[in-house]
């Protein structure tokens, strides 16, 4: 066991660039912008002693600013390229804040639909499953017989052994909504998937991550299905 999640930090990174959806992180989403949606379930979770924004866009300063208790780091320019990884991002939050935590917490905005109850959940499948690091992920209902790549037009299946899928073995996709990590031992790896990474499963329907306009408005059709907007 792993102990309260008392002395926990929660990093949600809110780049204001973005190649394919520009200024996504501040464009109202069923209601709220959609950096709100994470901040707002991160407060509601109460799993957090120190939540912080990293960005460089002043905008989402402003809407920051709305809750006193979640701190606003403004990002370095060199991080807010498309270079930077989100383990960088991370690893200045931490050096900025200068303070020590038993946990360190990634929550991308990309999953609105990742809610407070979600995290809670998450955190108390951490805290007993045996591993340092827990990512989030859906479960691939697909037979591994039906998986297939197409390269230059070609079709070509994926052999199931080429998958290294054994007996007790499933297949998962992250999702991108939840890395949860012992933070001395993220600062010390520097990395969200080492060896002692597990997943933790959410349903198919709030995994949607946002990448792109069709996924915004599929998750935003869910939000409204489910009766979450504002």
């Amino acid at each position: 066991m792993k102990g309260t999640s008392v002395g926990s930090l929660a990093i949600i990174p809110a780049r204001a660039g973005s190649r394919r959806l520009p200024g996504k992180n501040k464009r109202n989403f069923a209601g709220k912008p959609l950096v709100q949606w994470t901040i707002e379930a991160a407060l509601d979770s109460s799993e957090f002693s120190c939540i912080v924004v990293s960005s460089d866009d002043l905008d989402v300063l402003s809407l920051v600013e709305k809750f006193p208790s979640v701190l606003f780091l403004e990002r370095d320019p060199r991080l807010s390229s498309d270079s930077a990884t989100s383990v960088d991002v991370m690893l200045d939050v931490i050096d900025r804040v200068g303070a020590k935590f038993q946990t360190v917490t990634l929550l991308q905005p990309t999953s609105p639909l990742r809610d407070s109850d979600c995290i809670r959940n998450a955190f108390s499948f951490y805290r007993s499953c045996g591993f340092k690091q827990v990512v989030s992920a859906r479960d691939l209902k697909e037979n591994v017989n039906h998986l297939a790549v197409v390269t230059d037009g070609k079709l070509n299946r994926i052999a199931s052994d080429k998958l290294f899928m054994t007996e007790g073995s499933s297949l998962v996709a992250l999702n991108g909504a939840i890395y949860i990590s012992e933070f001395d031992y993220f600062r010390a790896m520097k990395s969200l998937f080492t060896e002692s990474t597990t997943a933790f499963l959410m349903e198919a329907l709030i995994s949607i991550d946002i990448d792109y306009e069709d996924d915004w408005q599929k998750a935003e059709s869910v939000a409204l299905a489910l009766g979450k907007a504002k």
